[in-house]
């Protein structure tokens, strides 16, 4: 998170960078908006991708 590594109770924040990597793939988002209660439909609303393969976040 914003360039450190970041244990999974880590409170994230409206504009952090969070860079997450799957295997040999890597994806960096950048933290729009934080609801209580996201619905999966939402879900995209809430980052913007950064850098990465976008087809890595799986939003079913």
């Amino acid at each position: 998170m914003n360039g450190r590594v970041a244990k999974a109770g880590t409170e994230v924040h409206v504009g952090d960078v969070l860079t997450v990597r799957y295997g040999q793939r890597e994806v960096s988002v950048r933290v729009v908006q934080l609801v209580d209660n996201p619905r999966k439909e939402a879900a995209s609303q809430l980052y913007e991708v950064l850098s990465g393969d976008g087809d890595v976040i799986d939003e079913a």
